[in-house]
């Protein structure tokens, strides 16, 4: 099927280096309003993509990748189908997404989705580290503030390991900007990593736990 030019921009979303044909058979049963509406969504997706390709960080690209689902809940109402994430594709079919791509397209309308491991937004590490940043962001400052002893388990002088190094911690927990940290011999320490994986080997009176 041959377009005019005419034709063809009625179908066009451009953005940067974005550059696609909406599907003529759908935006043709759609009032104009409906058409703009979707080109302008189309637009926000692009410059999200935008921002992916040069973001570099684990945590912003997947909170990015994150508000790509509402973008596609407005396309589908757009085009007037059913409202269903698991038709969602846009999610793998970003900037730095490595996650199989036929592989989702089989499974497309199914709750299934396949990710790569190794994908620096849907992976194994990244998982890991927003778990940890949810950990630390539940862990509210302001229940501390008169309750000093609520942070006994990680006090000054303590003696701690952890990653295989051992050293002292030289304050008690407080607020650093969006965190919550102890100092050490070896630096602030962020007080999640105390939590989950220091083990306390003496305390500052001399107490030692057993090994």
């Amino acid at each position: 099927m041959s377009f005019t030019q005419d034709e063809i921009e009625k179908y066009r979303v451009t953005y940067g280096k974005y550059d696609i044909l909406l599907n003529p058979g759908m935006v043709d049963k759609m009032k104009i309003y409906q058409v703009e509406e979707l080109k302008e969504v189309y637009i926000e997706l692009f410059k999200i993509f935008e921002k992916m390709e040069i973001e570099g960080n684990r945590i912003k690209l997947y909170k990015l990748n994150q508000s790509i689902e509402p973008l596609e809940l407005k396309m589908q109402e757009c085009f007037g189908i059913k409202v269903d994430r698991n038709y969602h594709r846009y999610w793998c079919e970003c900037p730095k997404c490595t996650c199989p791509k036929m592989d989702n397209i089989d499974v497309r309308g199914t709750d299934i989705r396949y990710h790569d491991s190794e994908c620096i937004i849907h992976g194994e590490k990244t998982k890991l580290l927003i778990e940890r940043q949810e950990k630390l962001n539940n862990i509210n400052i302001s229940e501390f503030i008169d309750k000093p002893f609520l942070l006994s388990a990680w006090r000054e002088g303590d003696l701690i390991e952890l990653d295989g190094r051992r050293f002292r911690l030289t304050s008690d927990g407080y607020e650093y900007g969006s965190k919550i940290v102890c100092d050490s011999e070896k630096g602030k320490i962020p007080y999640v990593d105390l939590i989950e994986r220091a083990y306390l080997l003496e305390n500052k009176f001399g107490r030692k736990n057993d090994l």
